[in-house]
């Protein structure tokens, strides 16, 4: 998680872009969007979000800004993903999914 939130953090900073900081900021504040539910993932899912943060690294230090800008909503949607399958998957066992404190 500590390693998550620093390559976002980091992305983030070399945007040097507010509007950009100030969403990511307002995001992680929604419940289950933040780095909290990374303990929901599978190992093939932390590899897979893994691999993508180094291919976007790639990108940014060659200076390929759409394909990285590409991947990072690749990234973003596959999140979304996972978040939605472990929301449906939990309603149907019946069990209630307990937010942490933000």
């Amino acid at each position: 998680v500590d390693m998550n939130d620093r390559f976002h953090g980091l992305l983030l900073a070399a945007a040097d872009c507010r509007l950009l900081s100030d969403i990511v900021q307002r995001t992680y504040r929604i419940p289950l969007l933040s780095s909290r539910v990374v303990h929901w993932y599978d190992y093939q899912e932390i590899k897979a979000s893994h691999g993508l943060h180094h291919r976007i690294f790639r990108y940014v230090r060659q200076r390929r800004g759409v394909n990285a800008e590409a991947l990072m909503r690749e990234h973003v949607l596959q999140a979304i993903e996972q978040i939605r399958h472990r929301l449906v998957a939990s309603a149907q066992d019946g069990r209630v999914v307990a937010l942490d404190a933000a």
